[in-house]
């Protein structure tokens, strides 16, 4: 049994702090009531560990023990208020390194503190956990990345002046009379609102501030237009059920929801205008017909609402209804590089490390930079711009002019490749908008490499909601620029011929491409997995030749790919019809043996690989197809069954 986890919580133990555990890659805890259930008791969290070795380490914070939490993440300055503590005589203390590059201090105080978060006056980016609330002990892990120690050693007393600080509050109470600036709950405001709710609304998280997220939540919905009482229901249909963890029960959301009203500062509806609405990072589309019918409904049982008539959101967005003669004259999709990647669209190359993948990318991006055939398959010229997540370095001073020199390409004609040198988080909106800003400054592009995906987000690449608002995103970018995008991504944890993303990434592309490598003999195939609009075929294999002080991929038709890595034709139906049932009918369910992803009953999933043609067969031979599905993905730990229900391993961290 891998009892690395456990070693860690009974280090924690050992050091005086009361563990729990927590849901893997999360820092949900495994149950209500995990505060009086925190123990230092050596045989109970054997036992727990036990039970589940993968759990994450929470340490129950209070009845002495305060962390302040430093936040980094999406440019918050929690590091420049840290560094002022330091210079007001912050004592040395035992100091944790967070996922996101942030960092918890731990120190000892003789007085209860409730934890505070985004309100300490004068030291923006810094929280704290106090009584109730909770933090991760290094040994857990949010997807790959890590808590870690970062100071050994123990707790320092917290100095008066640091809990006068973090004791001080600022109120939060706001004069009544700022103003309505929209009529309350416009059907567009609402629509706008629940798009934000099931999209990039942050999820609370119990002991973990989760009063304040769940505050900040309604505090929006008013700055949005929707009234007090709508805003209850709204947040109990599609925020409560799927983000609070635990769900509040009603009286308590309806307490919640009270406050945020009367406590929430700006004007009601300040975010309504197209010019200042800034709540959600996508295009959001009119109200479906089952929506619209419903916001209806809310409407005729708000009295004061009763005159108002159903208007469609204004989207900018040019729609019309086309007629058969219209839609069956529809342009043929263009190729930028033929038989590879079409125009305005969406492309994925995944393989192992050490596949070449980078390589591949580079030579597919400056092929078309310098407009030169790739591989014998014409292209379409045009600029194309990098995004090095990591690596830059190496791709901007030797990658990238090594190809130029190899190919003997002219300093004038070298001036199509761009490269942006970092990191970028698609799913925040701000970074999207500043990106697309310095590709309006820097000129037109016509493709759009992001290399490595990981890289390309804030969140990790199982997370629902990164998904949606990083393939939103995409969407935006290509809309606004024309340009294609390619984006390269490792496999998962258990097969080689999927990426390792959420289904919604992985249904978004509109082509996939695999590639195999061999280190050690320099060779790489890349094959098409699938084109949404194209033939699906095509391979082709490579030796990379050293040149230039970079690897240049040559074409060799004696590289094949391996033919024991490709699924059958069966396989691949079943594992397309899990992700389409998951994302129809997937739901989340806590508890032990469940993951921290959508499941979706096995009838349901079966009943769509009949829709998606798995077997053309009689009923009996459906089912037959269906069950030798099933076992050969089971087999390949492509999937895991549970209590009548299945999920996809590329959803949830891999049990250990």
């Amino acid at each position: 049994m891998n009892n690395t986890k456990l070693t860690a919580a009974l280090d924690a133990a050992s050091r005086g702090f009361r563990v729990f555990p927590v849901w893997r890659d999360s820092k949900i805890p495994w149950k209500k009531g995990w505060q009086a259930a925190a123990t230092t008791d050596r045989a109970q969290i054997s036992e727990w560990w036990g039970e589940n070795p993968n759990w994450n380490i929470g340490v129950a914070t209070g009845g002495g023990l305060v962390v302040v939490d430093v936040d980094v993440k999406n440019g918050k300055p929690g590091a420049a208020s840290l560094e002022m503590l330091e210079m007001m005589g912050l004592p040395t203390s035992l100091r944790v390194r967070t996922p996101t590059g942030g960092t918890h201090v731990y120190v000892v105080v003789g007085d209860r503190h409730s934890g505070r978060e985004g309100n300490i006056e004068g030291f923006p980016g810094l929280d704290t956990r106090g009584d109730g609330n909770l933090v991760l002990w290094p040994g857990s892990n949010i997807g790959r990345n890590k808590y870690e120690l970062e100071i050994d050693t123990p707790p320092a007393p917290c100095p008066p002046w640091l809990f006068d600080i973090i004791e001080t509050k600022t109120t939060l109470r706001v004069d009544r009379k700022d103003g309505w600036l929209v009529e309350p709950d416009l059907p567009d405001n609402v629509a706008r609102a629940i798009a934000w709710l099931e999209g990039p609304a942050p999820e609370a998280f119990e002991g973990a501030n989760g009063d304040s997220t769940t505050f900040s939540v309604t505090a929006e919905l008013r700055a949005l237009g929707v009234s007090e009482g709508l805003a209850f229901e709204l947040m109990s249909d599609h925020w409560n059920e799927t983000k609070a963890h635990p769900q509040w029960t009603p009286e308590e959301l309806l307490a919640k929801v009270a406050n945020g009203y009367s406590y929430g500062q700006g004007s009601f509806g300040g975010k309504t205008a197209a010019g200042e609405f800034g709540a959600t990072d996508f295009e959001v589309l009119p109200p479906s017909p089952e929506l619209r019918a419903k916001i209806e409904e809310w409407i005729r049982s708000h009295p004061k609402r009763s005159d108002v008539i159903m208007a469609v959101p204004e989207t900018g967005r040019k729609r019309r209804i086309l007629t058969y003669t219209q839609m069956s004259a529809m342009p043929q999709p263009e190729w930028l590089v033929e038989g590879l990647i079409q125009k305005r669209s969406a492309a994925l190359m995944f393989g192992k490390s050490n596949t070449f993948k980078s390589f591949l990318a580079i030579d597919i991006g400056l092929s078309v930079a310098t407009g030169r055939d790739w591989h014998g398959c014409s292209v379409s010229p045009g600029r194309t711009l990098f995004v090095a997540t990591e690596g830059a370095n190496g791709v901007g001073r030797l990658r990238v002019p090594g190809w130029f020199d190899h190919y003997l390409i002219e300093q004038s004609d070298r001036l199509n490749a761009l490269l942006l040198p970092s990191e970028i988080s698609l799913d925040i909106k701000s970074d999207v908008d500043w990106l697309l800003g310095e590709i309006a400054a820097a000129g037109p592009i016509d493709l759009l490499v992001l290399d490595i995906f990981g890289g390309t987000m804030s969140g990790t690449e199982v997370e629902d909601t990164t998904a949606r608002a990083w393939v939103r995103a995409i969407q935006h970018i290509m809309h606004q620029t024309g340009a294609a995008t390619l984006t390269v991504a490792h496999t998962g944890w258990q097969d080689e011929t999927r990426a390792r993303m959420h289904t919604h990434f992985w249904g978004s592309f509109d082509s996939r491409m695999r590639v195999e490598g061999d280190r050690d003999a320099l060779t790489s195939c890349l094959m098409i997995e699938r084109h949404k609009d194209a033939d699906s075929a095509g391979s082709w294999g490579f030796s990379l030749s050293p040149s230039h002080g970079t690897l240049v991929p040559v074409l060799d038709d004696s590289v094949q790919p391996n033919k024991a890595a490709k699924w059958s034709k069966a396989n691949r139906v079943a594992i397309s019809a899990l992700d389409s049932s998951l994302e129809a009918a997937g739901e989340i369910r806590i508890g032990d043996g469940w993951p921290l992803c959508k499941v979706v009953s096995i009838e349901k999933w079966r009943q769509e690989c009949d829709r998606e043609g798995l077997s053309s067969g009689n009923p009996p031979a459906r089912r037959i197809a269906f069950k030798r599905a099933q076992d050969w993905l089971i087999d390949r730990r492509a999937i895991q069954v549970f209590e009548g229900h299945v999920w996809s391993t590329f959803d949830a961290p891999p049990t250990k």
